[in-house]
């Protein structure tokens, strides 16, 4: 009757008859080893294997089901990730502002005509909606609009879209354009206002709108004249279109057009898209600098020359201008912002040049304007801090915090308007940080496979055939206490507690947030490892096997301890000296992250069938680590539009000509406190 020992190692060495030299030189490498270890009790442990060897079967279907699912469901779950960061890369390259704090998502650099790819990353439209919303995008920007205005000629919006858009950059209107606006809309002043600006533009150049009045009638104008007759013309259009009955600039009326056909956005992104392609594609005309000037370098000229009647008249346009600017405009914040500012500057200028007139009725009036409007800009200076919007809303909400404190009464914002973004955001950061937990698990799956082809053949069969030796029970503590269980408990504790930092932007918590998912990635790296290390000795102890304890196990502290100091790096984000440690414990996550593949590359060969052995007995654990972030990746997209959908803010609204009704609301109250000041009296 054979002993433990011999029928250990004839089972463990019965797969490789067909090639007798490998048989015969494996099993004095499995002698030896056994030799070597003289532990007690192990003639009854290697009895126990032989059995459980002889009885194991070598079907490896399950395996190959696993691995072929994990495949699969990823490529499922990534796709739209991918897609995500394809569309991030375009409306990052011709959408958004270079001041975007949005964090730039690893993409492939685009190459060819990225503009023509732009309408792709909201959805499909028709050839009429792709035009109204891009203009044609194969033309250059000042040409793109040109060929709605040429789809409906007789239509005044899309002459003066086209207008605004084409002179954004190059201050030039075509030949023929006062002609072709009396012929569209005889009675709309707006179009000789805007070509009053363009004359201004071309008779100052681009000069600083901060000019200091005069408090003398000795000296220059405050405004240099670089063209005297473009600033007649500028003078004369303003006060032809003083003269005409009507005010309307058309920008509202498209924007509610565009707004109709335009996707809102069911995510964070998609959301982002809209907004920015209603702040950055969209020409709206903003309030006329150059305008003001020339009216201040007119209104010097008339009081050198003493000419009271001619002041009076040019106030008269200007005050008839402001006054149809805020009543009439776009219900725009941005293009209202400047007008404080503008009336103060114009205000006093005028004022300096009506006291050299000795117009006290004006003077009075003017320096009054002058007063009120600085008074508002105190108050909304005074304002409280708002800084705590940035905190605890989401990405966008530093947009919001500065648009409410452009006037002294702005709509409310309550924390529970700011947490439908916020959880969003983090719902999105937790999507595309699991993404990059799956790539970390495929790397650790690769890296273990390859890693058994580091010594020879003999060492590859000896693993694959003692791998035999782990019971479905063994695979349960690998799958369920190495990578399952920690998996749960990040999700809770992320979702439940407030180490998820979700009680903070995303923008003051991403640190932290990465620093956990990443030591969550190690955790669910190092924990099979030591679990399957520890049931390969249980099972396999008479070969003198000892479970990887202190290194992987150390990789499992360092892990946790990397998730607590990115739970806490949040609490300490406006101090650099204390935020700044956790990355010390990412850094030895990291690195003992890999500790099982680093520790099998450089092992010694009389340790190599124990090593390769449980990086094969880890794979199936990685590769349903997989499988959990691959199915976290759609459940955070799920709830991430789950809080969009509930998100208030920044939703835009087809029925309100704005980015969206927040800042709707903050443009009447910043009309009705500037008309407030064009209506003070002396």
């Amino acid at each position: 009757m054979p002993s433990p020992v011999e029928r250990f190692i004839a089972a463990a060495t019965a797969p490789l008859a067909d090639n007798a030299e490998l048989q015969m030189s494996a099993s004095r490498e499995l002698a030896e080893a056994i030799n070597t270890a003289d532990s007690p009790g192990s003639e009854k442990a290697l009895a126990e294997a032989a059995a459980d060897l002889e009885a194991a079967s070598s079907s490896w279907k399950w395996r190959t089901a696993l691995y072929l699912f994990a495949a699969l469901l990823s490529v499922a779950a990534l796709v739209p990730v991918a897609r995500d960061c394809y569309r991030r890369q375009i409306a990052g390259r011709n959408l958004f502002a270079m001041t975007d704090p949005f964090p730039q998502l690893p993409a492939i650099p685009l190459t060819g005509t990225d503009e023509e790819r732009l309408p792709g990353i909201f959805g499909e439209f028709t050839k009429k909606e792709k035009l109204l919303l891009f203009g044609d995008l194969s033309k250059g920007y000042q040409e793109r609009f040109k060929p709605l205005a040429d789809s409906d000629p007789e239509n005044p919006a899309f002459y003066a879209d086209y207008i605004v858009s084409s002179t954004q950059w190059k201050k030039l209107l075509p030949p023929d354009y006062l002609a072709t606006a009396d012929r569209l809309a005889p009675q709309n002043s707006w179009f000789r206002y805007y070509a009053a600006e363009i004359a201004a533009w071309e008779a100052l150049g681009a000069q600083r709108l901060t000019a200091k009045p005069r408090s003398t009638s000795a000296g220059p104008p405050p405004f240099e004249v670089i063209k005297p007759a473009r600033l007649d013309d500028a003078i004369t259009l303003m006060e032809e279109a003083g003269k005409q009955p009507d005010y309307h600039c058309y920008y509202s009326d498209l924007l509610l057009r565009r707004l109709a056909i335009l996707p809102a956005g069911d995510d964070v992104l998609g959301r982002k898209f809209a907004r920015e392609y209603i702040n950055m594609s969209c020409a709206r005309p903003s309030f006329p600098r150059s305008l003001i000037q020339a009216v201040s370098v007119r209104g010097f000229e008339l009081a050198a020359k003493g000419d009271a009647d001619g002041f009076r008249n040019l106030a008269r346009s200007w005050d008839l201008f402001c006054r149809r600017a805020l009543t009439q405009a776009a219900s725009d914040w941005s293009a209202l912002v400047p007008v404080s500012g503008a009336i103060s500057i114009a205000s006093g200028h005028l004022g300096a040049a009506a006291k050299d007139l000795h117009l006290e009725e004006e003077t009075a009036r003017f320096l009054r304007l002058q007063e009120y409007s600085e008074a508002r800009r105190q108050a909304v200076k005074a304002r409280s801090d708002n800084s705590w919007i940035v905190d605890r809303g989401g990405m966008g909400a530093y947009w919001f915090a500065n648009v409410s404190r452009q006037v002294a009464d702005p709509p409310p914002i309550s924390d529970s308007d700011l947490k439908p973004a916020r959880m969003a955001d983090h719902a999105m950061f937790a999507r595309f940080f699991s993404a990059g937990a799956w790539l970390f698990f495929l790397t650790a799956a690769v890296a273990t496979t390859l890693l058994r082809f580091r010594h020879g053949k003999q060492v590859r069969s000896l693993s694959l055939i003692l791998l035999r030796i782990l019971k479905p029970s063994d695979h349960a503590w690998i799958w369920v206490a190495g990578v399952l269980l920690p998996f749960l408990v990040f999700q809770i504790v992320e979702q439940a507690t407030p180490f998820g930092g979700r009680t903070f932007s995303v923008a003051a918590s991403v640190t932290g947030d990465f620093a956990r998912i990443l030591a969550l990635s190690v955790v669910m790296a190092a924990l099979p490892a030591t679990i399957a290390g520890n049931r390969l000795v249980k099972r396999l102890g008479g070969l003198g096997w000892t479970a990887p304890l202190v290194p992987v196990f150390l990789a499992s502290i360092v892990g946790i301890a990397a998730w607590l100091a990115g739970g806490s790096a949040e609490a300490n984000r406006y101090n650099p000296d204390s935020s700044s440690w956790p990355l010390a414990w990412l850094v030895l996550a990291v690195v003992f992250g890999m500790v099982l593949p680093l520790a099998a590359f450089f092992t010694k060969r009389s340790k190599a069938v124990h090593w390769i052995t449980c990086c094969r007995a880890v794979l199936p654990a990685y590769a349903f680590a997989m499988i959990l972030t691959a199915i976290a990746i759609p459940c955070q997209h799920a709830l991430e539009n789950y809080w969009i959908g509930r998100e208030t803010l920044s939703k835009i609204d087809p029925s309100v000509p704005a980015t969206n009704r927040f800042e709707y609301s903050v443009a009447q109250s910043l009309r009705t406190e500037l008309l407030k000041v064009l209506e003070a009296k002396p």
